[in-house]
């Protein structure tokens, strides 16, 4: 999605590629004892929780780029979007 090589930008045996949604990474590193990054939303809903605890809140440094831009989509037009 961001277009980095996990395993040629250092990833290697220790980063998992679990090919889900963020609730699927949650339910994954529960099971794994690991740590991932997750958004506010998908923790408040996710009920497979076990021992997995926020480490980290609050930092404003992170932009929420979760988010789809419509065009993008190639469904709307920029124009009809707003952005262009």
């Amino acid at each position: 999605m961001t277009g980095v090589d996990s395993a040629k930008a250092g990833g290697g045996s220790w980063y998992r590629d679990i090919g889900g949604g963020m609730g699927a990474a949650l339910n994954a590193a529960q099971a794994m004892n690991a740590y991932t990054i997750s958004d506010r939303g998908t923790w408040l809903s996710v009920a497979n929780k076990g021992d997995l605890t926020v480490l980290v809140e609050g930092d404003p440094r992170p932009s929420q780029s979760l988010s789809r831009d419509p065009a993008q989509s190639g469904k709307t037009s920029r124009a009809e979007a707003g952005i262009g």
